[in-house]
């Protein structure tokens, strides 16, 4: 620690000069430093600022079909390029509405392990959609901010409602995709999609993306549904006999049982018809057949054996904001799916049993029977004979007829439903006339349970309960087998495990919630993502497709040069375009890269502040010191 010395007289004067001289001569250096330091930073500073400026540009692409088929990269097909814009901060706003024209879909052929045909066929957009284009829409600005949208939406990028931006449907043909190695279990696999559209918006403060999806319907067939009607007609056809064969069975009943002197009678004749026959029941089975079932948003035309599932309504009734990579076919999904199957064809076989058995039981059944001679074994001595050969003889004409003779004849009736003659209230009758004398009344009681007899393998279920044994076996056991059976070969395995079907799909790379963050950061807003693998667990994607996509960012700090290039330094003008790169850098700088002073810049001030600033220090000590001499 230095001490203070008391200064000694005479020398205060002179002692006293010093100091002053020496300061003003330090306050001088200091401010030629400064200014020396500071002239060194205008003079660094002046030619970086008049050869560039720096200022903030934008990317913008919307894209309505791209991902990878078969091996080809949908993204290197110049025929279904997106809308891009890019912004380089150089003009006020870059803007492109590049509508995908569907036509081109059919030129693109796609060859590949599993896939060898049009690009079509594997994605219909449908040709009359939005006068056959798609539209893609992309827009840059110089303030940094970017939209980009594709699919069903408007002029200005806007996602479309009601008339506006009907051009974004399309139906994936998940059956090309996977090949033919599931075509025992599952045929005519498509994904329907309806009013498809992706849009987001980005700033240098956060990036956001909305989706639309109005409807999807997945639709397949399989070999159990494919054949339903004609598995139906095959096991319909033993009831079809059995009702045929009832009229003669019928005309063949004998009619002595209505002689109660044990006589016959002769030149009998017996017609029998019914109101249905099997072709009657036929029509009435089919007629089943064309209804849809279902419910829960499943429905099977048995007429084609056709499935259709409203996704929407398996995911609370609408598709739209749902969480990010919400999956269409989850575990849950997939087995509402099939159990929605299952329960619809066993109702489907449930409803032709109970149409077959309405049908029988309805049908109308009339026995009519005549005879017009009759022996004397019926004109006995007792009962109702004896009473009728009593009469004959009393008018003369003796106790018996020949069997030529007409002078006595018998008729006989039984009417009802085939339920009503089985269960007691179907009505016979039988009477006898004799020469033109009022009939007498016979009981017919046995007449009608013979005919009884003949209608019971038909009716109360017997015939019924042969159709339902036989249409569990031909149709819901093998169908069952094939929505759920061992061996991974199943409409359960195809759907759940390798097949994918996902919304609101984003990716983002962005760190902070901005854009003017990492390098070649980008973020995405996919509406629809469907994927395919050749098997489950697989790591290998046969395809990815996505549809309507709208990507934006980043806001990049953009250097442009002066039209007198980098070295101008006066008359540059405002500004020039370096060129329009299609893949943006998003800028790793600070803040500072946005004041328009160059970081060399801002070193060299630095610098030369340093410097005068540890002079002044160096002097001030050396005064100091001096002065305690």
């Amino acid at each position: 620690m230095l001490t203070p010395h008391i200064p000694r007289a005479g020398k205060s004067d002179a002692h006293n000069s010093a100091p002053t001289s020496n300061t003003t001569r330090l306050k001088k250096a200091g401010a030629a430093a400064s200014a020396v330091a500071l002239g060194l930073g205008v003079i660094l500073a002046a030619p970086l600022m008049a050869s560039a400026d720096t200022t903030t540009g934008s990317y913008a692409q919307g894209q309505f079909l791209s991902g990878t088929i078969a091996g080809t990269n949908l993204g290197d097909i110049v025929a279904i390029t997106p809308a891009t814009a890019t912004n380089d901060g150089s003009q006020t706003s870059v803007t492109e509405t590049n509508p995908l024209d569907v036509s081109v879909l059919n030129t693109v052929h796609l060859t590949g392990s599993n896939t060898d045909l049009n690009l079509n066929n594997v994605v219909n957009t449908g040709a009359a959609a939005n006068g056959g284009v798609l539209p893609q829409y992309a827009e840059a600005n110089n303030n940094g901010t970017a939209t980009a949208a594709s699919g069903a939406i408007g002029s200005n990028g806007a996602i479309g409602v009601g008339d506006q931006g009907n051009g974004g449907s399309a139906t994936v043909s998940l059956q090309n995709l996977l090949g033919s190695n599931f075509g025992s279990v599952i045929g005519n696999l498509n994904l329907q999609l309806d009013a498809i559209a992706a849009h987001a918006d980005g700033s240098s403060d956060a990036v956001a993306g909305t989706y639309r999806l109005d409807g999807a319907h997945l639709t397949f067939t399989s070999p159990a549904l494919a054949n339903l009607t004609s598995q139906v007609d095959t096991s319909l056809q033993p009831v079809e006999s059995q009702l045929n064969g009832l009229a003669s069975q019928l005309q063949g009943i004998g009619l002595n049982g209505l002689n109660l002197d044990g006589g016959s009678l002769a030149n009998a004749s017996v017609t029998a018809t019914l109101s249905n026959d099997g072709s009657s029941l036929q029509n009435a089975v089919n007629s089943v057949l064309q209804s849809n079932y279902g419910s829960g948003g499943i429905t099977l035309d048995p007429s084609t054996g056709t499935v259709t599932v409203d996704l929407a309504a398996l995911h609370g009734g609408s598709l739209n904001n749902k969480p990010i990579d919400y999956e269409l076919l989850s575990d849950a999904a997939v087995n509402q799916i099939v159990s929605g199957i299952e329960t619809t064809v066993s109702s489907i076989a449930d409803d032709v049993t109970n149409k077959t058995q309405s049908v029988l039981d309805g049908t109308t059944v009339d026995v009519a029977a005549h005879a017009d001679a009759l022996d004397s074994g019926l004109l006995g001595s007792s009962g109702v004979g004896g009473a009728v050969g009593g009469l004959l003889g009393g008018l003369g004409l003796g106790g018996s007829t020949s069997s030529s003779g007409s002078l006595a004849s018998l008729d006989a009736n039984v009417h009802g439903t085939i339920q009503q003659l089985l269960g007691g209230s179907g009505t016979a009758t039988a009477g006898l006339t004799v020469a033109g004398l009022p009939p007498v009344s016979l009981d017919a009681s046995p007449l009608l349970s013979t005919v009884g007899s003949i209608l019971g393998p038909v009716g109360n279920g017997n015939a019924v309960s042969g159709l339902t044994s036989s249409l569990n076996s031909s149709i819901v056991a093998p169908l069952t087998a094939s929505l759920t059976g061992d061996g991974g070969t199943n409409v359960q395995t195809v759907l759940g495990s390798l097949l994918s079907v996902r919304l609101n799909h984003q990716d983002v790379t962005m760190a902070g919630g901005g854009m003017a963050v990492p390098t070649n950061s980008l973020f995405t807003q996919t509406a629809v993502q469907v994927r395919a693998v050749p098997a489950a667990g697989s790591g290998t994607t046969l395809a990815t497709i996505n549809l309507a996509q709208a990507t934006v960012g980043p806001n990049l700090p953009a250097t442009v040069n002066p039209p007198g290039g980098p070295t101008c330094t006066v008359n540059c003008g405002t500004g020039g375009n370096p060129g329009n790169p299609s893949t943006p850098t998003a800028s790793t700088s600070s803040g500072l890269a946005f004041t328009g002073v160059g970081i060399a810049t801002i070193i060299a001030v630095i610098l030369a502040l340093l410097a005068a600033g540890a002079y002044l220090a160096r002097e001030g000590y050396r005064r100091k010191h001096l002065s305690q001499l």
